[in-house]
């Protein structure tokens, strides 16, 4: 079976932090993605409701060798990472304000 999204044959529902059996027609990029955009929602609403006229937090992903990240890569990095760390893994996730961003 592929992936409904994508059409990736990656779906492993018993690794990377997966709930075996959940979703089986989303690879795992796609799984951890259905997630953590269903996660920003509610963060966000949360945001909105408790702390009304602040500003959310503000940064970018590098990768290795400091390139910048644009938000698909990064939302994948930070995928992959959490499902590092959710297997006992170390995650190598980096965030950067935007203050240190070159010019």
């Amino acid at each position: 079976m592929s992936c409904r999204v994508c059409g990736s044959f990656a779906i492993n529902d018993h690794h990377h932090g997966r709930e075996p059996g959940v979703d089986l027609d989303l690879c795992d990029v796609d799984y951890w993605r259905t997630r953590a955009e269903q996660r920003e929602r509610v963060i966000q609403s949360m945001h909105q409701h408790y702390n009304p006229g602040a500003e959310p937090f503000e940064g970018f992903v590098i990768d290795d060798d400091g390139t910048e990240l644009d938000a698909v890569n990064s939302l994948d990095r930070m995928i992959m990472d959490y499902a590092k760390a959710r297997s006992g893994q170390a995650a190598e996730f980096v965030v950067v304000p935007p203050s240190l961003r070159a010019a």
